[in-house]
């Protein structure tokens, strides 16, 4: 008698009876053979389920039409619903039997029971499905985060210009006519105007980062830092008397143009700022091609930072000096760590208190176009 191939183990006839199954097989189907001897597969009322879970009549199985054209079966995936509900996965791989006329007569099935793989895979999915969500969630809370930054940053902002310009042009009017303890109030009244300001800016200039950042593109150091010179910096080098050394050209690097801008900036300013009174403040900028990064170092000759403090000042709104004898809200190198770190890069410090500081980071390199 010609007999069709069922995976698992089960042997049907042209009619659909079983006539043949081991006791993996009746494991896995959950049946004992003598419960289904000679009974045809469809009355087993057992749900095939496609590998996404979905419903399959037997006649869809790529075991059963590989049998049906008496090709091989490898690696095909079924699930079978149980009448209980309960599910279980097999991964199928089975050998045609020919007799001498080519005809089927048989197969030799061999099947592994995938159930936790399965089920762990479904687990996953749902997962992600639900950190999708979740994800998509965030996304909205950030962007109405980020939406009434910008216009409480800007409601905030405008009543404290006016205290600070208006408390100005005041105290300049009543010059001469206050005393003392009347002049210095005004003094603080403005000045922290002016502090309120640089916290709400100075946050904002972080988040920023991410939500403002612009596409990268080859980036002239040696250009940044001349324009720094000329420019953000002029006020504290003529002030400090402060000098910039850049003993050899630096190489280009890859980023994002204002970003770096920042990045030197807040480091070269530190290290102008952060000195000894007596004490010409010199910052040296060295950087040297490692493979695909740029390792760059900010040398100075300021007062140092103690071995204890050199994770907390990148920390935000750390601050290491009080604010009478340095200027500042202790964001300054948070920025530039979240700079770094967007590049791809890592930043550390070196420095002894007393002793002046390095700052070591990388970036990645910029590529050399033929007109540089």
């Amino acid at each position: 008698m010609k007999c069709h191939g069922l995976a698992r183990g089960y042997l049907l006839d042209a009619t659909g009876r079983m006539l043949k199954a081991n006791s993996a097989a009746e494991n896995a189907f959950g049946f004992g053979f003598s419960e289904v001897k000679n009974r045809n597969y469809d009355s087993l009322r057992l749900g095939v389920l496609h590998p996404d879970g979905k419903p399959m009549r037997p006649e869809e199985m790529a075991s059963i039409r590989a049998m049906m054209e008496k090709r091989p079966v490898t690696d095909d995936i079924m699930g079978i619903k149980h009448p209980d509900g309960t599910k279980t996965w097999l991964l199928v791989n089975a050998i045609p039997l020919l007799d001498d006329d080519s005809e089927l007569s048989g197969t030799v099935t061999t099947f592994v029971n995938i159930t936790s793989r399965m089920q762990a895979e479904e687990e996953r999915e749902a997962l992600l499905k639900d950190l999708e969500i979740i994800n998509q969630k965030l996304g909205q809370s950030n962007k109405e985060l980020q939406d009434f930054a910008y216009i409480a940053s800007h409601d905030l902002q405008e009543p404290l210009r006016k205290i600070s310009s208006f408390g100005s042009l005041l105290q300049d009017s009543l010059k001469g006519k206050l005393d003392e303890d009347q002049q210095e109030n005004f003094g603080f009244l403005i000045d922290g105007a002016k502090r309120m300001q640089a916290m709400i800016d100075d946050p904002l200039t972080y988040s920023r980062l991410t939500t403002r950042a612009k596409p990268h593109e080859r980036v002239d150091l040696n250009r940044v830092i001349e324009d720094l010179k000329d420019l953000e910096l002029a006020t504290l080098l003529d002030e400090s008397k402060g000098i910039i050394h850049v003993p050899e050209p630096l190489p280009p690097v890859q980023g994002d143009p204002s970003q770096l801008h920042q990045l030197f900036q807040n480091l070269i300013g530190n290290g102008l700022k952060f000195h000894s009174e007596g004490i010409t403040p010199e910052v040296s900028i060295y950087a040297q091609i490692k493979g695909k990064m740029v390792h760059v170092e900010v040398h100075d000759n300021g007062i140092g930072i103690g071995e204890e403090y050199r994770e907390q000042v990148f920390t935000m709104f750390k601050r290491l000096h009080s604010r009478e004898k340095y200027q500042g809200t202790g964001i300054g190198l948070t920025v530039c760590k979240k700079i770094v770190e967007r590049h791809g890069g890592s930043i550390g410090v070196e420095s002894a208190s007393g002793g002046g500081t390095v700052f070591g980071f990388t970036l990645p390199r910029g590529s050399y176009s033929a007109s540089a």
